[in-house]
């Protein structure tokens, strides 16, 4: 990130913030493809939210060639070696089906296995094992937080590194011991205002905030709320040594 684009986002503002739909559907009238400025299909605007907020994220704004290039570049989504289904793989599959359903080229990145998700969520968009990638400099490595060696391939090819945080516990984990995020060339999205101070705290940029969808079948209310009772829902924290 250039100068201009940390000092953008000085403390108190609000972060750009996009939700993701939780599931993306065919004709959808949400996600436009990606066309000019004054095509008819495509309306006033040419792009999705969650395709402008990856531009934004990636380019300082001021750029023309960086905007252009970020266009036509591949998004890489970087998908952990992990072994039973989690709500955080969920969301990169979803954001790559977004991106794919956008007409932005798109590829999964799956390390050692591919997630069942992948089949279930975006069964069209395109799968290279991790270590078969090869992004070009002007290509987009996204990578979730808690895995920063899955950065390797993507700063070893000079390619634009990005760091999607749902989590602000894991964003330190892994990091070589004198190595801070400052000190290397990578960008964030965050999934919440909270996880977006944090990065703030930690890095000194404020970063956009790109907010999966809830699944209102699951999710939903039953009817006018009780008075006569209170129903907590609680959940166990993930990483016991923070509780």
């Amino acid at each position: 990130m250039t100068t201009a684009r940390m000092t953008s986002f000085m403390p108190g503002q609000m972060p750009p913030t996009v939700t993701m739909a939780h599931l993306v559907l065919a004709g959808s009238k949400k996600m436009r493809r990606r066309g000019p400025a004054s095509s008819k299909k495509t309306g006033s605007s040419p792009y999705s939210p969650i395709c402008r907020l990856v531009i934004k994220a990636m380019t300082d704004g001021s750029s023309g060639t960086n905007r252009a290039q970020t266009l036509s570049a591949r998004t890489y989504v970087c998908l952990p070696p992990l072994r039973k289904p989690a709500g955080g793989l969920a969301v990169l599959v979803r954001l790559a089906a977004h991106l794919h359903r956008a007409g932005f080229p798109v590829t999964l990145a799956p390390r050692e296995i591919i997630p069942d998700a992948v089949a279930e969520l975006a069964p069209d968009v395109p799968v290279t094992a991790f270590e078969e990638a090869r992004p070009k400099p002007h290509d987009i490595w996204l990578v979730p937080e808690g895995w920063p060696n899955a950065l390797a391939p993507g700063l070893s090819a000079t390619a634009r590194c990005l760091i999607y945080c749902q989590n602000w516990a894991y964003l330190h984990n892994g990091l070589p011991q004198n190595v801070s995020w400052p000190s290397l060339p990578v960008s964030f999205l965050a999934v919440s205002d909270p996880v977006a101070r944090f990065i703030e705290l930690a890095t000194g940029v404020l970063p956009p905030i790109l907010r999966p969808g809830v699944d209102l079948t699951l999710f939903h209310g039953h009817g006018d709320r009780p008075s006569d009772e209170v129903r907590v829902a609680y959940m166990p924290r993930k990483n016991k040594a923070l509780a």
